[in-house]
């Protein structure tokens, strides 16, 4: 069973050995980015898909979803609205 590692926040970052694990054993996990975007963004941040891999490398299901607030399309209602359905499944 895969796990992921978690640094306890007690324990100096060079200090990788003493890292706690955590199992998600298939969880659901929706990930929500809100971020201002220009034009030549990734379409998913770096950051969120790094943890959206560390998640699945854990064993969760992970729901990417991103957002541009900056864009005329963007609905808050419409996030919302996802992140229910998404969490209903």
């Amino acid at each position: 069973m895969k796990r992921l590692n978690v640094l306890n926040p007690t324990i100096p970052c060079a200090d990788v050995h003493s890292a706690a694990t955590v199992d998600l054993g298939g969880r659901a996990v929706v990930l929500v980015g809100l971020d201002w975007t220009r034009d030549k963004d990734p379409r998913i941040p770096l950051g969120q898909a790094s943890i959206a891999a560390s998640l699945r490398a854990a064993g969760a299901r992970v729901h990417n979803l991103s957002y541009s607030i900056n864009s005329g399309e963007f609905s808050l209602p419409a996030v919302v609205d996802e992140v229910l359905a998404l969490a209903a499944d």
